[in-house]
């Protein structure tokens, strides 16, 4: 989306008015979106899958830096029937979204990774497959893998010091030329993150600098998370899975997100409502 490319290069200063305008267009262009497609104004336009719980970084405003659910001897994977189980729930009400790989994990680490996206490919040719990722791992050779799977954007967070950022800006520069001289049109988003950006408190569990008051709250409305167990989850900020509304091995996905329960949350909190413990302490959602 040209606004979200726009509102990631916006100097973290200016962040907290530009957040505000940016999320009330977001909200009206949902809003007719959906109705337009789904006939449903309450309907999600990304979903985010985490296929493993695996992460490299061990970053200080992440729940990883001090919970043991990233390192290597405590990896979960989604089986890849359930993954499959997801995008045919998917492509049951014609989701033509965003759809990414991941939660907490480093998508890259998973060596499955551009065989599930070649199957979300072919089982829903019109979705945008995208990998958030800290680029860590990223180099041609995967990229190339990616692009024959289907993937064909990145959003690439860079978590070091000032200099390690700017070799890592670098470097993804010279991916971006590579790739393009390959002839394969490939989009990679930057986002240079610092402890002193506006940064989300993960529903209370770590500590950031730049806290505001909280006025209302997309998260849960414009992304479905589900967890490499399937549970479905309230948002992205619920990091220990406090609050699940099924699990889509057991059900399915447009059962789970019609429960009563599901869509009256999402309705409080776009009103800036917030019942649940989590939603009280987190710092994520529109700003003033």
């Amino acid at each position: 989306m040209f606004l979200k490319t726009i509102y990631r290069k916006i100097p973290y200063e200016y962040a907290f008015f530009f957040r505000n305008v940016y999320d009330e267009i977001v909200k009206a262009y949902l809003f007719l979106f959906h109705i337009l497609k789904y006939g449903n104004a309450d309907m999600f336009n990304n979903i985010n899958i985490e296929t493993t719980t695996l992460c490299n970084r061990r970053c200080g405003y992440c729940p990883n830096s001090f919970f043991d659910r990233s390192l290597k001897h405590n990896e979960k994977l989604m089986p890849e029937d359930l993954f499959i189980k997801i995008l045919r729930d998917l492509k049951s009400i014609k989701f033509t979204g965003r759809i990414s790989p991941h939660f907490y994990g480093e998508p890259l680490l998973d060596k499955r990774l551009a065989g599930l996206m070649s199957m979300a490919h072919a089982i829903l040719p019109k979705a945008k497959l995208e990998i958030y990722t800290n680029g860590d791992l990223l180099d041609i050779p995967l990229m190339e893998n990616l692009y024959e799977a289907g993937v064909r954007n990145y959003v690439v967070a860079l978590h070091g010091d000032k200099k390690e950022n700017e070799l890592n800006e670098e470097r993804i520069g010279c991916l971006r030329q590579e790739i393009k001289t390959a002839g394969k049109k490939v989009a990679i988003d930057l986002i240079n993150l610092r402890d002193d950006s506006y940064l989300s408190n993960r529903g209370g569990l770590v500590s950031v600098k730049n806290i505001a008051k909280k006025v209302f709250c997309q998260y849960a409305s414009n992304a479905l998370v589900i967890n490499y167990a399937g549970d479905v989850l309230l948002c992205c900020n619920d990091y220990l899975g406090q609050v699940s509304f099924g699990n889509v091995a057991k059900e399915t996905l447009p059962e789970i997100w019609n429960k009563p329960g599901f869509k009256k949350i999402r309705k409080e909190i776009r009103k800036g409502i917030f019942r649940a413990e989590i939603c009280r302490k987190c710092s994520a959602g529109a700003v003033r």
